[in-house]
C-alpha cells in the first residue's frame, strides 16, 4: 500500500502522461477516504500548490472535470485553508474552470467556489480581480440555463455571505443593469429577476438578508470568556468570605461594583455592534444603488421590456418588502411609489396589473413608516372609484384587492378624512357589500370595516364619529341599509365564517363608546349575542363569551339594559363560553342572504 502510494507521488511529480496523472489523482483520493493514508502524510510527500497544478494539468473534458472533483474533495479535508486560497495554482485553477469551453467543465468550477466561497480570503482575491467578477456573471449572458443557475447560486451565496461577497457581485458599478440591455432569454431573465429580487431584499432589510454570524459568533465567544471569569471570580470571593467573615459587607460592595462595571461594558459592547451593523447597513444600501438596481425596478414597473411577466413579478417583490419600504431611507422608495400611483391612475393600465398595484399600496399602508407620507390618495381615490362602479362587478378578485387597499387608506388620518369627506360613495358602496350573494365578498367586506373601525384609536372620538356617520347613511338601493340590521341577519347565517365576520364587526364597535350604545340600543343584535344557543360552533360561541365578557365590563351597557337583561348576562359570563342558562326559544336561522 505504501509502496503504491509513493509511486503515485511520484507520478504526480514527475509524469506528464495525463492518464497516468489522473489514475494517481484517484488512487490518493480512494486511499483518503479509506482512511489508509493520511491527509498530514499526504502534505509532506508534495505540496497543496503542486496538487492543484497537477489538477489542472488536463487538455481533454473528462480528466479535468476530475481534477475540479479532486480539488473540491481536497477542500473538505483542509482545516486552514488560508495559505492555499492565497496560491496562484489555485487562482490560476478558478479562472481557467471558468474559461474552459466546457460546460461541465463550467458548471463545477462554479459549485466549487459556491462550496468555498465563504472564505474571506478568496472573496478578496475575487473581489480584488476584475476577471473573476466577469467570468461569474459571464454564464448569466452566454450559458445555457443550467450554467446560469449555477451561475445564480453562486452570486446568491456570495451576496449573503458578507460584505466582501457582496462587494464582488456590486461593486463593478452597472453589472446588473448591464445583463438586462442584453436582451436575456426567458428562463435566464427569470433567474436575474430572482437576483433583483434577493438585491431589494438586502437593501430594504439588509439585517434580514446577513447574519453578521462571525460578530455573533464573536460576541458568543466574549460573553462565553466573561461568564467563565466571573465564576472564577465569584468562587474566589467565596473562599475568601468563609475565610474572613470580617470583610463580607466589603467584598458585597465590590461584587456590586464589579457588576456595575460588568453592564458599563455590556452597553458599551452593544452600542459598538449598532455602530458596525449601522455602518454595514449604509454600505450594503450604497453597493447596492450602485448596481442600477433602482433602474431596473423602475425599467420592469413602467413595462419598457414590455414583458408583463416580469413587470408582474416586480411588484410582486415589491410587495413583499413593503413593511421595510415604509421605513426604508433608500432614496428611489418614492420613485417606486409614484410609478405605482401612475399605473393604479392610469385607464390604459393592464388590467392584470391593478390587482398588483392594490396590493402592493395596500401592504405598503398597513405599516405606520415615515414614507407612507409619499402616497398621494388625491390621486388614488377617483381612480378606486371608477373601478368600484364601473369594474368591480365582472372581477371578483379585483374588487376584494380594492376593498383592502380602502382599509389600508383609511388607516391614516389623511386617508380616512378624504373618504368620509370626499369619497362617500366609496366607503358605503363597501358597505352594502355585506349583502352580496357571494360569501367571498361578504366576508371582505364585513372584516375589512371592521379593521377600519379596529385601527381609529379609542381616544380618537371625532375620527370614529365621522367614520361611524357615513357607515350608518341609508342607501337607496337596498331597502334595509342599516349595518346592524344587515349584520343581525348575518348573525343568523348558516356559515360559520359569516357569522364569525359579524361577530368581528360586533367586537370592533365596542372598542368605542358611541358604537357601543348604538349595538345595546338595538336589541336584536343584543339577543343574538346574549342566547347562546344561536350558535352550535365552538368558535362562533367562544366569539359570543369574549363579546359578553366586553358587555359585563361596560358601565355603558349596564346603564342602558334592563335589571333582567344584566343579571342574564351576568349567568351566561358565570355559565362560561359553552354553558348556558339561557330559557328562551331558539332563534331561527335565516337564509335570506
Amino acid at each position: 500500500m505504501e509502496k503504491e502510494f509513493n509511486q503515485a507521488i511520484k507520478t504526480l511529480k514527475e509524469s506528464k502522461d495525463e492518464t497516468k496523472v489522473e489514475k494517481a489523482l484517484s488512487l490518493l483520493q480512494t486511499q483518503l477516504k479509506s482512511g489508509k493514508t493520511k491527509f498530514t502524510d499526504l502534505i509532506k510527500k508534495i505540496t497543496i500548490p503542486e496538487l492543484l497544478v497537477c489538477s489542472l494539468n488536463f487538455s481533454k473534458q473528462e480528466p479535468l472535470a476530475n481534477g475540479i472533483l479532486f480539488v473540491e474533495f481536497l477542500f473538505s479535508r483542509l482545516n486552514d485553508s488560508s495559505k492555499i486560497l492565497l496560491s496562484k495554482p489555485l487562482r490560476e485553477f478558478i479562472i481557467n474552470g471558468l474559461s474552459n469551453r466546457v460546460e461541465m467543465v463550467q458548471k463545477l468550477t462554479l459549485n466549487l467556489l459556491r462550496s468555498y466561497c465563504v472564505r474571506d480570503n478568496l472573496i478578496k482575491e475575487m473581489s480584488e480581480d476584475d476577471k473573476f467578477s466577469e467570468l461569474i456573471f459571464q454564464p448569466l449572458i452566454k450559458g445555457s440555463s443550467s450554467l446560469s443557475q449555477a451561475s445564480f447560486q453562486l452570486l446568491v451565496k456570495l451576496i449573503t455571505t458578507n460584505l466582501k461577497g457582496l462587494l464582488l457581485v456590486y461593486g463593478k458599478g452597472t453589472r446588473l443593469r448591464e445583463l438586462y440591455t442584453k436582451g436575456l432569454q426567458t428562463e435566464d431573465k427569470v433567474i436575474l429577476l430572482r437576483l433583483v429580487e434577493l438585491s431589494l431584499r438586502a437593501l430594504f432589510d439588509p439585517r434580514d438578508t446577513f447574519s453578521f454570524s462571525r460578530l455573533k459568533k464573536q460576541k458568543k465567544q466574549i460573553n462565553t470568556e466573561k461568564k467563565e471569569k466571573e465564576k472564577e471570580k465569584e468562587n474566589e470571593k467565596e473562599k475568601e468570605n468563609e475565610k474572613e467573615n470580617e470583610k463580607e459587607n466589603e467584598k458585597e460592595n465590590e461584587k456590586e461594583n464589579e457588576k456595575i462595571e460588568i453592564e458599563i461594558e455590556k452597553e458599551k459592547e452593544e452600542e459598538k455592534e449598532k455602530e458596525i451593523e449601522n455602518y454595514q447597513s449604509e454600505r450594503i444600501i450604497e453597493l447596492i444603488l450602485s448596481t442600477g438596481i433602482s433602474d431596473i425596478v423602475v425599467y420592469e414597473m413602467k413595462g419598457e421590456s414590455g414583458d408583463i411577466l416580469s413587470q408582474m413579478s416586480i411588484l410582486e417583490t415589491l410587495t413583499n418588502f413593503s413593511k421595510d419600504m415604509s421605513k426604508s431611507k433608500a432614496e428611489f422608495v418614492k420613485t417606486i411609489v409614484s410609478i405605482a400611483s401612475n399605473l393604479l391612475s392610469s385607464e390604459e393600465t393592464f388590467p392584470m396589473l391593478l390587482g398588483y398595484l392594490m396590493r402592493f399600496f395596500s401592504e405598503f399602508l398597513r405599516y405606520d413608516g415615515p414614507n407612507r407620507e409619499m402616497v398621494d390618495f388625491n390621486k388614488l381615490l377617483p381612480r378606486i372609484e371608477t373601478l368600484l362602479i364601473e369594474e368591480s362587478s365582472e372581477d371578483q378578485e379585483l374588487l376584494q384587492a380594492i376593498v383592502i387597499l380602502v382599509t389600508g387608506i383609511a388607516s391614516t388620518h389623511e386617508g380616512l378624512e378624504l373618504l368620509c369627506k370626499t369619497k362617500k360613495s366609496i366607503l358605503i358602496f363597501i358597505r352594502n357589500l355585506f349583502t352580496s350573494t357571494e360569501n367571498p365578498i361578504k366576508l371582505c367586506s364585513i372584516h375589512n370595516i371592521s379593521s377600519i373601525i379596529e385601527n381609529i384609536h379609542t381616544e380618537n372620538s371625532d375620527d370614529f364619529n365621522m367614520f361611524y356617520k357615513v357607515l350608518m347613511l341609508k342607501s337607496s338601493k337596498i331597502e334595509d341599509s342599516d349595518p346592524l340590521g344587515i349584520i343581525t341577519i348575518n348573525l343568523k347565517s348558516p356559515f360559520l365564517d359569516i357569522r364569525l365576520a359579524s361577530y368581528h364587526f360586533i367586537r370592533a364597535l365596542c372598542n368605542h363608546e358611541k358604537g357601543l350604545s348604538h349595538l345595546i340600543n338595538f336589541p336584536e343584535v343584543f339577543d343574538i349575542i346574549l342566547d347562546k344557543s344561536t350558535d352550535s360552533d365552538k368558535a362562533g360561541l367562544e366569539c359570543k363569551y369574549g363579546i359578553l365578557q366586553i358587555f359585563s365590563r361596560s358601565k355603558i351597557v349596564k346603564n342602558l339594559v334592563s335589571q333582567e337583561d344584566w343579571k342574564q348576562l351576568i349567568l351566561e359570563i358565570k355559565a362560561g363560553p359553552f354553558g348556558s342558562s339561557f330559557t328562551h326559544s331558539k332563534v331561527i336561522v335565516s337564509e335570506k342572504f
